[in-house]
């Protein structure tokens, strides 16, 4: 192995792509500024879960 953790289909890429557009949506739609800070939480966690399955490892 080369030391990259890769995702094993294109389906686990839109799966994560799907969950990105869904929280992208609920943040531009949503009011409560406490909500929105998590949903940024939330897509930060995922910008870094897709980062490590994307990136050879160090």
């Amino acid at each position: 192995m080369d030391g990259t953790i890769a995702m094993s289909t294109n389906s686990d890429w839109f799966m994560f792509i799907q969950e990105m557009t869904r929280l992208t949506s609920d943040y531009e739609r949503c009011e409560d500024k406490r909500i929105k800070e998590q949903i940024v939480s939330d897509i930060t966690l995922l910008k870094e879960a897709i980062a490590l399955l994307s990136y050879p490892k160090r």
